[in-house]
């Protein structure tokens, strides 16, 4: 019997993770195939995985999502219909940067090594005149880690994904002044994504009747509660999410 590797991507909230892995082995259950799930801290690693092949089944951020159908033949299965990939940059409270139009050129940003949030994150420096050859990004490994060289000195400003930002501590979210966010109307087609790898195609009908189904399965919509999504919309073929893909790739810092 094939076993189904299965990963989540480093941008989803920590606080999420133990209902990706419970979805997992539910999942598991519903489509009777042995599922393992691996969680990486950077998506470095990840991409290396991927590559590597140890990677079956993903729940992937927008860009890497687009790579992997356009150029890896990955299948696209579903997307959440309550996700968004909003971003916002960040200062430090107290510090030079009150708004967007203050921040100059030369500005070293703090971003993970996460394509779409950095691509998301420089439209949004656009009012402040500034294009990608204007700023140097410091690279970290994870989201918490771009606010850490912030608020350590290290950077001027941060790009993180909303969710996360919303998530803070009130202790850490109140060294933090929210500058600019991205509006989820603007954006509503750049979300997360479940992809599956060709060498696995055969799942690829029964794990989307499972999501098609997931809210009125046998706690079905518990899980999904706990991870935060609200229902699945199914991608019959990838048009469906064509232009997310030719945005990514339009758009690339």
């Amino acid at each position: 019997m094939s076993t189904i590797s299965f990963s989540i991507a480093p941008d989803i909230a920590p606080q999420r993770l133990p209902g990706w892995y419970i979805f997992a082995t539910w999942l598991s259950k519903q489509i009777n195939t042995p599922i393992t799930t691996t969680d990486f801290s950077s998506f470095e690693k990840q991409k290396q995985a991927l590559l590597d092949g140890k990677i079956d089944f993903l729940y992937a951020n927008p860009y890497d999502a687009g790579w992997l159908v356009r150029e890896q033949k990955f299948i696209a299965l579903a997307q959440p219909t309550s996700d968004v990939a909003e971003v916002t940059v960040v200062a430090k409270v107290g510090g030079a940067i009150t708004a967007v139009v203050d921040i100059p050129k030369g500005v070293n940003v703090a971003a993970a090594d996460n394509a779409d949030l950095r691509m998301l994150g420089a439209i949004l420096l656009e009012p402040a005149n500034l294009t990608k050859d204007d700023f140097t990004f410091v690279d970290v490994s994870n989201h918490i880690l771009a606010i850490k060289a912030l608020l350590s000195g290290k950077a001027d400003i941060a790009m993180i994904p909303t969710k996360i930002f919303n998530g803070l501590s009130k202790t850490i979210a109140n060294d933090l002044n929210p500058l600019v966010s991205t509006q989820a109307r603007d954006i509503e087609s750049v979300a997360h994504c479940f992809v599956l790898s060709p060498q696995m195609a055969e799942f690829a009908e029964p794990i989307k009747q499972v999501l098609k189904e997931m809210k009125n399965l046998p706690n079905g919509q518990s899980i999904l509660d706990d991870i935060g999504v609200t229902d699945w919309k199914i991608l019959e073929n990838k048009d469906e999410i064509a232009f997310m893909i030719d945005l990514i790739y339009a758009l690339q810092v």
